[in-house]
């Protein structure tokens, strides 16, 4: 007799209809209502919304500025959608150590080999859609096209700064997946 492999593939949590409303709810705000939420992130997530908020300070731009602060809206609402758990605030810790996995996300897919590179990113994409978020990282990667990050002097932060907040989001989501 054989022993059956199992392999565990989790469901995300997160539709691509769930995904959609948050942005069009976001993306609905007035000015006054945008500040208004802004003052509730500064309260719910102050230090991801302090993180992203540095950036402006540093020199990002009035659309990347609102870009990241608006994502985070989105996850935020997303995560309150999902459970009380989901939205819990994002230590610094948690958040410092997303980063991590990020930056060696990217040494250990970094590659002279284009192609190879390729590759690399696309099992890493793959394994997102099996056992991750894959809207929240989607949602991600058009933000940072349409904010133009990767233009900005400050593009390795943001990066890894986005990286490491979808990776804690993607966490909590997670932990309530399992319970």
């Amino acid at each position: 007799m054989y022993a059956a492999g199992v392999i565990a593939v989790r469901v995300p949590r997160i539709t691509v209809q769930q995904y959609a409303k948050a942005e069009i709810w976001q993306n609905s705000l007035t000015d006054n209502q945008w500040l208004a939420r802004c003052d509730e992130l500064a309260v719910e997530q102050r230090f991801a919304f302090l993180e992203l908020l540095s950036f402006s300070r540093d020199g990002a731009t009035h659309e990347q500025t609102v870009g990241l602060l608006s994502f985070l809206s989105v996850l935020q609402y997303l995560a309150h959608e999902v459970s009380p758990n989901c939205a819990r605030p994002i230590e610094e810790s948690g958040l410092a150590a997303g980063v991590k996995r990020g930056w060696q996300f990217f040494q250990a897919t970094s590659s002279d080999d284009a192609a190879y590179e390729t590759r690399l990113h696309r099992m890493w994409f793959d394994s997102v859609q099996a056992s991750g978020e894959p809207f929240l990282w989607a949602g991600c990667w058009t933000l940072m096209q349409r904010i133009k990050v990767v233009d900005s002097p400050l593009s390795q932060g943001m990066v890894l700064t986005l990286f490491g907040l979808v990776d804690c989001y993607s966490h909590h989501f997670s932990e309530v997946g399992q319970r």
